[in-house]
């Protein structure tokens, strides 16, 4: 009977793995942003990042690529620039082709497990694939919520 069970257990593994595959292959990974393909961004200092978020935060998108194949890959950042922390800080990264018409949305969490302090500074990543006319892409943030 030792037998089955072992059996059962590793197809519930190989199970567990297709599926976790077939989930990354999607491109349903959570990772957050606003630019277009570019190899250079400005600092934090730039004129061109604007505090958004009645000026609690500021987003940077420090890659942003698509590769041959649709593979798509957005990392940022997001800065409080406030005086309190937060936490569940949400980030919607709209995508447009080459028309400008939004083609793909995606949200993740820049903290989701902990907080981030005042100048504090929390990373984020959107990737998947399939998306060859993902051109460019803007983020925002869309939630948040004050540490008590």
């Amino acid at each position: 009977m030792q037998k089955h069970h072992r059996t059962a257990l590793i197809l519930f593994i190989i199970f567990c793995v297709v599926v976790l595959v077939a989930y990354i292959y999607q491109g349903k990974i959570i990772g957050l942003f606003s630019s277009r393909p570019s190899s250079s961004y400005p600092s934090w200092d730039s004129p061109s990042y604007k505090p958004s978020v009645i000026s609690l935060f500021q987003l940077k998108v420090n890659r942003y690529s698509v590769g041959q194949y649709g593979y798509y890959e957005v990392v940022g950042e997001v800065k409080n620039i406030s005086n309190k922390a937060y936490r569940f800080v949400q980030v919607k990264a709209v995508f447009y082709n080459s028309n400008n018409q939004a083609v793909g949305e995606e949200t993740a969490y820049a903290c989701a497990t902990d907080y981030i302090l005042p100048d504090g500074i929390k990373s984020f990543k959107f990737m998947g694939q399939n998306q060859p006319d993902y051109k460019t892409v803007r983020c925002e943030i869309i939630s948040y919520r004050e540490v008590d």
